[in-house]
């Protein structure tokens, strides 16, 4: 498995487990992270390289599209 040079995305990726992840895969990926909460998303955006926040719920159908 290539663990380099991918894009990723990663639910819930503002704070937690989510966090742990994108900052594990950041350094030699592209991460993208989402979440409800805008705060958490930027300040873990700001936290990290590589990283984009896109601020979404995966239960409302509308963001999900």
């Amino acid at each position: 498995m290539k663990t380099s040079n991918n894009t990723i995305l990663i639910t819930g990726g503002g704070s937690g487990i989510g966090y742990e992840i994108a900052k594990l895969f950041s350094v030699d990926n592209k991460v993208i992270i989402t979440g409800r909460n805008a705060e958490k998303l930027e300040k873990a955006v700001l936290s990290l390289k590589n990283v984009t926040g896109i601020v979404s719920d995966i239960n409302n159908e509308a963001d999900v599209n």
